[in-house]
């Protein structure tokens, strides 16, 4: 199996994994044949990529850290959830500058609770929970999905980042499932803000940057109105956009870099449940195609992080992330820039147990692009061999 650019699927390929809608919705199965319209049907949704099975990586398993039936579940409990709480909040901005108004209304924050009840977050969380914590590592690359179709399958994917680091970092099974729940409902102020915002292929108005900003704030009213006594469940939310260094929104939180326990009162710092989701939340979304631009290669994210460690993301759980997240991935497409080998091109076979998961490579094509018989080299024993991702094939 190996992840392969769209446009370099020759019609007659079996599609390894299957792909969803926003919704849950299987829009191709796992199996499945890629013929021209199928290929037409996943370039229209934004899909840029694919996991095939073929003869030359058959024997190459990629790991999930979430299986099949997990994300389907997970991506319609949340689609169901935020159709009802936009009915219920009537959350339209044309009609509701500030949504947050509705929910000082006894009855609606009622209704608001129930259907936050009915969603079932916490049977949810379980599920999750016990299929993100099977793995120890970050085997594979995040889950295709298309840029028209990120707000669900982004907070899934984020959860259970979130809870392999929040396992990393030593949090109880009870600190797990509250951040698992904070992670699943912290973009739920989303609901306010218009699809077309959201989708916008190029850069925000002045306006619509502004109404992006406050969907923490409203989706932290929006929980607290449905959910008072869930604290640190409804502060993820208001917080995962904050901070180390103060430059963060809405309220300017500061961090200070390194993994504690503070008081959810401790007034004018980022909660550690926040921070974690933070993590999450900036991995994947550089790692998955947007409207505004399409996916980092995996080792341009882990390099990101570190970037952005010390100043936007908590240092110290940026490290321990990254001893999680392999620079380059099972099935990621690859090629040798530097070595004896130099412009042969493969896919990721295999990884290092243990950190930094050096990748065993399978090379599949020779420097002129030809096929050769398949020949793998393994990084951790080859030094003078670097590797970059084929950004060509990606």
């Amino acid at each position: 199996m190996r992840r392969i650019a769209l446009r370099e699927v020759a019609p007659g390929a079996v599609l390894a994994m299957p792909v969803y809608n926003e919704r849950g919705d299987v829009l191709l199965a796992a199996g499945v044949t890629l013929t021209p319209r199928y290929l037409a049907l996943l370039e229209q949704r934004g899909i840029r990529y694919v996991l095939v099975n073929d003869e030359e990586t058959a024997d190459i398993v990629i790991p999930e850290y979430l299986s099949a039936a997990v994300r389907q579940r997970a991506l319609q409990t949340l689609a169901t959830l935020y159709d009802r709480v936009a009915t219920v909040t009537m959350a339209r901005l044309d009609r509701t500058p500030n949504p947050t108004r509705l929910l000082t209304d006894a009855g609606r924050r009622s209704t608001l609770s129930a259907a936050l009840q009915a969603a079932r977050i916490a049977d949810l969380v379980e599920i999750i929970l016990d299929d993100a914590l099977g793995a120890d590592t970050l085997g594979a690359m995040v889950a295709i999905k298309g840029h028209d179709e990120y707000t669900f399958a982004h907070s899934v994917e984020m959860t259970a980042l979130a809870v392999l680091l929040g396992r990393r970092v030593g949090l109880s099974m009870a600190d797990l499932r509250v951040l698992a729940r904070g992670c699943l409902l912290h973009d739920i102020g989303k609901i306010y803000i218009a699809p077309a915002i959201l989708k916008k292929p190029g850069a925000l108005t002045d306006e619509e940057w502004a109404q992006v900003r406050q969907h923490p704030t409203w989706g932290y009213e929006l929980l607290r109105a449905a959910q008072p006594n869930d604290v640190v469940v409804n502060h993820v939310a208001w917080q995962h956009h904050e901070r180390q260094d103060g430059t963060g929104y809405p309220r300017g939180l500061r961090g200070a870099n390194r993994f504690e326990r503070p008081e959810i009162g401790r007034i004018g710092y980022i909660h550690p449940f926040a921070e974690i989701a933070a993590v999450a939340d900036v991995y994947d979304a550089l790692a998955v195609d947007r409207p505004y631009r399409p996916a980092m290669a995996p080792e341009a994210v882990v390099a990101t992080l570190r970037r952005l460690a010390g100043s936007h993301l908590n240092q110290e759980l940026v490290e321990v992330f990254l001893t999680i997240v392999p620079e380059f991935p099972i099935g990621t497409p690859v090629r040798v820039v530097e070595g004896p080998l130099a412009g042969y091109s493969g896919v990721v076979a295999r990884l290092a147990p243990t950190p930094p998961h050096q990748p065993v490579v399978r090379l599949l094509r020779n420097a002129q692009g030809r096929r050769i018989v398949p020949l793998e080299i393994d990084l951790a024993q080859e030094t003078g061999v670097r590797i970059a991702t084929d950004e060509s094939r990606l």
